[in-house]
């Protein structure tokens, strides 16, 4: 470092010629512990975030990944994360300004990228922020169905090209719109620049070492996602498997708050429909800092900041200090014939049925809609609780438990947990989605994990719907959704109810209910 620089570019010469644009800003004194994170979005950009770590004492290290910006190199995301990111570090701890210890950290990609760099034996620590896992990960909910809005529109914006581009760029919204009806889906790209046209599917199949990279993860690991956030799902994956086939477990932590793929937010405490208060403003960049302390003297003085869980309760806008929460139980609401959900049915059995239309396909919500403007539609089923009279707390993943009719030829459901509030408005509390293949009798559907407490006078509502347009792809009855088009539009679908038929699993604590009389029985 030359006197009175603040910072340096380099380049990273890897073993096949490609060089990576690295930039390094520093403390007042050096050597020092480097924080280390890679991106495809423009390392330019990082230069607030440099700033916060060096004031503290610390060497931030920021990359471009291999052929995107100024590094050099052929630019398929995600393929050579995991590789690259070892030959940096390798790279890092050979200069005079680090101590040769490394915090690999990203968000979004930049926590793909991060885990690229776990196994280096000099990475002392991983934070993990919003992780996109992979184009599987990214861009394939758990049941299998692509989420074809947020794959199309990453992809027009980021998916090839030395630079993103800008959103001004993008194609018009009805454009956009033509492109998200294309059939076959396969063939949406075509007309666009030709570096795209030979994607296939198949890059969805392999989650390219990650998974094996997390799980043998050795080092202290911090996790932080949002309620909100598309890849909440993944966070919490990450944060379950993280050093599972170590050996000894390392210490890790996980912090979700009420949030979006931004995070936490000092202009605004709103999401999701919800104002969560100013609890919910989580100072992120002190958390990290304290965090990134006791992992390198473990001996030193530890700060609330630095230690246990933190996971907000919405709606009662607290924070809780252990996931999962332990004194929460399970209550099974089965779906009754009368459109209720009750402990126990009220007598017989029956199904319930709507349509699906691929011409007409349920649409996509944000978070914040309320979702009674979708109730005059046929494509959806619901059922719901009567109004609780106690306070109480979803806190985990609830499950639904499908039972087929006999010869139904089978489709998607998209299940949408909602809450009622006393003055009308229904707010999504979590979602999941499953297929139902021709034949099959019963679907096991889990729905994303929540921690809210639902206030007396509301009640929850269960929406399972046909679809959800253009967030996940459409279904084409007895076809391939990527590579055929559809012969038939219309189709019905249904559902068993009532005795032996389809139970909502919902995970609850603090529940003034009694096991057999309330609300909910």
């Amino acid at each position: 470092m030359k006197p009175g620089r603040f910072s340096e570019e380099h380049w990273v010469e890897l073993n096949d010629g490609a060089l990576l644009a690295t930039e390094v800003f520093f403390p007042e004194v050096l050597p020092q512990t480097v924080i280390f994170t890679r991106t495809p979005y423009d390392k330019s950009q990082l230069r607030a975030v440099a700033q916060g770590w060096t004031r503290e004492g610390f060497v931030f290290v920021a990359q471009d990944v291999r052929g995107r910006y100024r590094s050099t190199g052929e630019w398929i995301p995600y393929r050579n994360e995991l590789q690259d990111g070892s030959a940096a570090v390798d790279w890092i701890v050979r200069q005079p300004w680090s101590d040769g210890r490394v915090i690999a950290s990203g968000a979004s990609y930049g926590s793909f990228t991060a885990w690229g760099s776990a196994k280096h034996p000099s990475v002392c620590g991983v934070i993990s922020e919003v992780p996109a896992g992979g184009h599987r990960r990214a861009h394939l909910d758990d049941s299998g169905i692509l989420r074809l809005a947020e794959f199309v529109q990453w992809t027009l914006r980021h998916g090839w090209g030395r630079e993103s581009c800008d959103p001004a760029e993008l194609p018009g919204r009805d454009v956009l719109a033509e492109m998200l009806l294309t059939l076959p889906i396969h063939s949406v790209f075509r007309g666009i620049p030709p570096g795209l046209r030979g994607w296939g599917f198949e890059q969805f199949l392999d989650d390219l070492g990650l998974d094996e990279a997390i799980s043998q993860c050795t080092v202290p690991t911090l996790h932080i996602g949002g309620w909100y956030d598309l890849f909440l799902g993944e966070t919490l994956r990450q944060w379950s498997l993280a050093g599972s086939s170590a050996g000894a477990l390392p210490e890790k932590r996980l912090v979700i708050g009420p949030w979006g793929h931004a995070l936490s937010s000092p202009d605004t405490s709103e999401a999701g429909g919800r104002d969560h208060g100013p609890a919910s403003q989580l100072a992120l960049g002190p958390l990290q800092l304290a965090w990134a302390h006791s992992i390198l003297d473990p001996a030193g003085p530890s700060t609330a900041l630095s230690r246990g869980e933190r996971v907000f309760m919405m709606a009662k806008n607290t924070w809780l200090e252990a996931w999962p929460e332990p004194e929460s139980r399970e209550l099974d609401l089965i779906l009754d014939v009368d459109q209720m959900l009750r402990g126990r049915a009220s007598g017989g059995s029956g199904i319930s049925q709507c349509t699906y239309d691929l011409a007409n396909p349920r649409p996509s919500l944000v978070w914040q809609s309320d979702r009674g403007s979708l109730r005059t539609r046929t494509d959806a089923l619901y059922f719901r609780t009567e109004t609780v009279e106690h306070g109480f707390a979803i806190t985990g993943a609830p499950r639904m438990t499908l039972r087929i009719p006999e010869n139904d030829s089978g489709g998607d459901w998209i299940c949408h947990l909602n809450q009622i509030l006393p003055d009308g408005k229904a707010l999504r509390l979590c979602s999941g989605a499953g297929v139902v293949e021709p034949g099959v009798s019963q679907l096991t559907l889990e729905l994303n994990e929540t921690a809210i407490w639902c206030v007396a006078g509301s009640c929850l509502e269960l929406e399972l719907a046909t679809g959800d347009f253009p967030f996940l792809a459409r279904n084409l009855p007895g076809r391939d959704r990527y590579h055929d088009v559809a012969v038939e539009s219309v189709t019905c679908q249904g559902l068993l109810t009532g005795a032996g038929g389809s139970i909502l699993h919902l995970p609850i604590s603090g529940a003034s209910i009694p096991e057999s009389e309330g609300a909910f029985l």
